[in-house]
């Protein structure tokens, strides 16, 4: 016991705090699942995704979408060595780089696809989504799309 003391005072107090918001994080979505099977919405725990281990998801649901019964215990450490690893700063050009790079595209894209969902200016968040329904009358689908913009 007096090891872990030991480590967690080493620990800085901003890395204390961000791992007790993940993990309250972490009680919050297993409290909403909870609220998700016994409210208005149970009628669609059928179709909950099982798993072949720990009995988890309804008769009609489909195999399971990840290893772990519950999803991946991995995704918040992931997600906070991602944020500490990046910084303040980094977090901030990541952002800018990434809101540039997707009005790039947008402009560049708008005179042969029609963009959905922009702002009153215009502009696109991290992302924009082409409307691709009008192809699909000559058998295009999306994902051609996709992997031609890809080349």
């Amino acid at each position: 016991m007096l090891f872990v003391t030991v480590i967690i005072l080493t620990i800085p107090i901003k890395t204390i705090l961000i791992l007790l918001l993940l993990l309250l994080l972490l009680l919050l979505f297993i409290l909403d699942m909870h609220q998700f099977l016994s409210n208005r919405k149970a009628h669609l725990a059928p179709f909950l995704p099982g798993h072949p281990v720990v009995k988890t998801g309804g008769e009609l649901g489909i195999g399971p979408v990840s290893a772990a019964p519950w999803g991946s215990a991995s995704i918040l450490p992931i997600s906070w060595a991602y944020l500490k690893m990046m910084g303040d700063e980094g977090l901030v050009k990541a952002t800018q780089i990434a809101l540039l790079n997707a009005n790039y595209m947008k402009e560049r894209l708008k005179s042969s696809y029609k963009i959905l969902y922009t702002n009153d200016k215009g502009m696109c968040a991290h992302e924009f989504i082409i409307d691709c329904r009008p192809f699909q009358e000559g058998g295009i689908e999306g994902i051609d799309i996709a992997k031609r913009l890809h080349v």
